[in-house]
């Protein structure tokens, strides 16, 4: 079973077979934070816990890592 349980009109559950994921669309600031992901099937439940850390326009990953690139 794959459900999720978020704001429906910005998070898509999207699938391609057996894979899933959940895309972000028109992303805001405040959707920063911890999430706990639950995937259940019938041999069990597996869950995972993750941070998404969203930025301003203009300020990315890029800019908080300023010449650390290779």
């Amino acid at each position: 079973m794959v459900d999720y349980y978020r704001d429906k009109d910005q998070f898509v559950l999207e699938t391609d077979g057996t894979d899933y994921w959940l895309e972000v669309k028109r992303c805001k600031l405040e959707f920063s934070g911890h999430y706990l992901l639950e995937a259940t099937n019938l041999h069990g439940t597996a869950k995972a816990r993750f941070s998404l850390q969203v930025f301003a326009k203009g300020y990315g990953f890029s800019k908080m890592f300023n010449g650390l690139r290779k």
